[in-house]
């Protein structure tokens, strides 16, 4: 993969992610110079601050990082060429962009705006770990506001929920272009929230969102803790429920794992349906990879596929980065992959997927250990006080460290109910709060089963 191609990629995920503004100077302005093991180097005008710059440059990091599947740092490089029609023009964008930009009008907002191409039905690969959230989206996306509203997707980073969140846009604006839809990172709200508020302009942002038909918003994790932020949410979201407008929320934990969001508000995420969306399984591993392959139409043997698949277990995107990487080193060598070379090339991508896999037996066995107890005894039925207590602490770090849904942690305990998970995370958490020893106790268990 040439420089010039890469940095197209980094454009393209940089599209969905940040303002239209932004992303089209970026586009016009910004150019790459040269790639190193770890740096990205990029030019820009001598017009544009450096500071302007570095407000983005975590944003630009990430989205390199992730085609490549390695960490790069991203350095500018000031071009201090004479300055031309185009770079005045610029400059003057520029310097409107310096401050916030105003919340966009429905009427600019286009049947699918900053949605990624790439994220449709169509290149959505399902599995046994996706297959609920596949089928809930598909059903809103084909009757919006009437069936799962508000439909919440929840798991790890890089397992689709974005995909699938942004598969439904695409889907309503090919088949009700009437529809207005507004997809936005739950960072991007905040700062359309604040900034109305500074410059004294709620009546345009309420508008703004009342004339949205379906709201797509990423990461609702981020308004924990931020009262006014969640008092607005709260009013936007009656406004479309009441109206049977459609809201689709994607957040790393499910709804009542968020405790710096008020309980009204945690009332309505659960209204519609809840999706939990898993690590992808070897099999939907293998799947993706496929697909990947035959729409940038290049082709891997198959025991290197296997191997990919089995190394990577973890994070779809690195998958995609582990797959450009290949062929960046085919391009740039001239050699063909082969098994020892994707080893080599791949090995430092995801080195936690060679560590021993955290299970509920390995939890169990080193909490048992702890407490001077017999693991079989902490997954038995037997009510002791001191097995109890174990048996607690193990569900809680089950369900914090395996990210597996409730119903199966029981199932592992002796087939109990998920409501008696459900209650060992409450009594821990309360614990927790009002104990800092047993805190400091938990902790130092999590650091074991996972260092």
């Amino acid at each position: 993969m040439s420089l010039d191609d890469i940095w197209k990629k980094t454009v393209e995920a940089l599209e969905s992610k940040i303002n239209h503004s932004v992303y089209m100077l970026l586009i016009k302005q910004i150019a790459p110079v040269s790639l190193d093991e770890s740096t990205l180097y990029l030019k820009i005008p001598g017009t544009m601050s450096m500071s302007y710059l570095a407000e983005h440059k975590e944003e630009i990091e990430e989205a390199v990082s992730e085609i490549l599947g390695i960490k790069i740092d991203v350095v500018a490089i000031q071009d201090e060429s004479p300055e031309t029609i185009d770079a005045k023009a610029s400059r003057k964008q520029s310097a409107a962009l310096e401050k916030p930009a105003e919340p966009p009008h429905p009427s600019r907002i286009g049947a699918a705006p900053h949605l990624n191409p790439k994220y449709t039905f169509d290149n959505f690969v399902r599995g046994s770990t996706n297959q609920i959230a596949y089928s809930a989206a598909r059903a809103v996306a084909e009757a919006p506001g009437n069936v799962y509203n508000p439909l919440f997707f929840y798991g790890g980073v890089g397992i689709g929920k974005t995909h699938l969140m942004q598969a439904i846009g695409h889907y309503i604006a090919s088949t009700r272009p009437n529809l207005i839809i507004a997809y936005k990172t739950t960072n991007w709200f905040i700062h359309e929230f604040t900034t109305s508020i500074r410059e004294n302009r709620m009546h345009d942002f309420r508008n703004h969102y009342h004339k949205i038909d379906v709201l797509l918003l990423d990461d609702i994790q981020f308004i924990e803790g931020k009262e006014a932020t969640q008092e607005e949410f709260h009013q936007i979201f009656n406004d479309f429920y009441e109206r049977k407008k459609q809201v689709v929320l994607t957040c790393d934990r499910p709804p009542k794992d968020l405790p710096k969001i008020e309980d009204r508000i945690i009332s309505r995420l659960s209204w519609g349906l809840v999706c939990d969306i898993q690590q992808p399984d070897f099999e939907t591993r293998v799947s993706i990879i496929r697909n990947k392959l035959d729409i940038e139409g290049n082709y891997l043997p198959e025991d290197i596929i296997n191997y990919i698949a089995e190394y990577i277990r973890t994070d779809i995107r690195m998958l995609e980065g582990a797959l450009n990487r290949l062929f960046a080193y085919s391009k740039v060598s001239g050699k063909e992959i082969n098994l020892e070379s994707a080893e080599r090339i791949i090995k430092d991508i995801s080195p936690e997927s060679k560590k021993e896999a955290v299970t509920v037996q390995k939890i169990v066995k080193i909490v048992a250990n702890h407490y001077n107890l017999d693991a079989a005894a902490v997954l038995g039925k037997s009510r002791k006080k001191e097995l109890a207590l174990a048996r607690s602490v193990a569900m809680y770090l089950a369900y914090d460290i395996t990210k597996l849904p409730q119903s199966s942690i029981g199932n592992e305990f002796s087939g109990r109910d998920h409501s008696t998970v459900i209650y060992s995370l409450e009594k821990i958490r309360s614990e927790m709060e009002s104990d800092p020893e047993f805190k400091k106790t938990i902790q130092y268990l999590k650091d074991r089963i996972t260092g």
